[in-house]
């Protein structure tokens, strides 16, 4: 009797570790160095245009950089998955709170940062849905942002380099 017990706690942990790899493997490769695709965006404001994404993701910890001919421009962005929104300053006018958290069993990534406009009293949310295309080859970034009860929508599309 203790032998079949044995057996079945054996085999139970080895289902769950089976299911947790299986959870890990099944998020999407977004770690890399991605190229802004012109073209294929919508609404890419000047700033952006010509700067691309590093992003790193070290266990939860996943810090997004600019990154223009090789050189980092500006502090990364770092966010831990999962966890409740945190305050950071975003620059000299701007603080707020970011979170981020998986969606569809690790196969889009949204990222929400909270923050006031500058000088002003007006709540300003921006959601940003991120997805990786099943080749690993293409990420979407589509960024929702309400801003005094204005909706508007911004969709940047990134090749692998």
């Amino acid at each position: 009797m203790k032998r079949s017990l044995r057996v079945a706690v054996c085999a139970a942990l080895g289902v769950g570790f089976l299911a947790i790899a299986g959870g890990v493997s099944a998020q999407m490769p977004i770690e890399g160095t991605w190229r802004l695709d012109l073209k294929e965006s919508k609404d890419v404001p000047d700033q952006m245009k010509n700067v691309d994404l590093k992003i790193t993701l070290k266990g939860k910890v996943l810090t997004t950089a600019r990154v223009v001919d090789a050189l980092q421009i500006g502090d990364p962005v770092v966010v831990t998955i999962g966890e409740p929104p945190s305050e950071r300053k975003f620059s000299s006018t701007m603080k707020g709170t970011i979170e981020a958290n998986w969606k569809d069993g690790g196969k889009a990534l949204e990222q929400v940062i909270r923050s006031t406009l500058a000088g002003t009293v007006i709540p300003v949310v921006q959601k940003t849905l991120i997805t990786v295309s099943s080749d690993g080859k293409r990420m979407t970034r589509t960024q929702t942002t309400l801003q005094a009860g204005v909706s508007s929508e911004r969709v940047l599309v990134y090749t692998r380099r």
